[in-house]
């Protein structure tokens, strides 16, 4: 499969990434339907949808096209493409972000941090799981929506236990504490506050 070679060579040199995609995505444009793209191929789209939305004066018909082309992708995801899914999560989760549907951005960033946390943005994407969760959280309308309660809980949770040991953990076991506080959990709340560094 030759979309395999793009991937192999983007994965030695991640800092070309960025350049294979935009020269694949001129190629293609964004009108070719996925259905005829390769794997790579619709990465490339995805992110090429995402720079343009970047830079138009309107953006959300581009957002959205990029969050059916990454919804489309991780619905019939090839066996030979599962290493494109983390990426595939992060691009889709961006756009949902910058459309302002906060809940699905979420959901995909913690799916990153816990499905697939050996790849190499799991800690950001479980940074930004909780930034978008305490953002949620911020909300007074969406507050005590349970919903946002479950991702602002999940993503604390997530990043706390199974990346507890780097930066962001650190700053986010106050906060997690913090939740566990008002939701009544306090023997929970009591182990994270121990464990909150001066």
């Amino acid at each position: 499969l030759a979309w395999t070679v793009l991937d192999s060579l983007a994965r030695q040199e991640p800092e070309r990434r960025d350049e294979v995609y935009a020269t694949l995505y001129e190629q293609i444009g964004p009108d070719t339907s996925v259905t005829e793209l390769d794997p790579f191929e619709r990465c490339a789209q995805l992110a090429g949808l995402l720079g343009e939305a970047g830079r138009a004066d309107s953006p959300d018909p581009l957002l959205d096209r990029a969050i059916q082309a990454g919804e489309r992708f991780l619905a019939d995801v090839a066996s030979d493409a599962k290493s494109l899914v983390p990426e595939v999560l992060f691009n889709t989760a961006i756009a949902y972000y910058r459309r302002g549907r906060l809940p699905q951005a979420a959901e995909k960033f913690l799916t990153i941090a816990t499905k697939h946390a050996q790849c190499d943005i799991a800690l950001r994407a479980a940074t930004l799981a909780v930034q978008v969760g305490a953002e949620l959280h911020a909300q007074a309308d969406l507050r005590d929506h349970p919903q946002a309660q479950t991702l602002y809980r999940d993503a604390l949770h997530t990043i706390v236990t199974k990346y507890g040991d780097s930066d962001a953990a650190r700053y986010w076991r106050f906060y997690d504490a913090q939740l566990l506080d008002e939701l009544g959990e306090h023997e929970q709340t009591a182990v994270q506050y121990a464990q909150v560094e001066p």
